[in-house]
């Protein structure tokens, strides 16, 4: 049982990996460079 459980830690999903780069990270940027605008905008 060990050797599965050690072994199920460095199960990767590639998939939701990669949906996350597309789908989620460029609206991460968007709502990032939103917020650096309003606080170099508030100095």
């Amino acid at each position: 049982m060990h050797n599965i459980m050690v072994h199920k830690v460095y199960d990767v999903d590639y998939e939701l990996i990669w949906d996350v780069v597309v789908n989620e990270i460029p609206q991460l940027e968007t709502d990032i460079k939103r917020v650096i605008d309003s606080k170099t905008g508030q100095e």
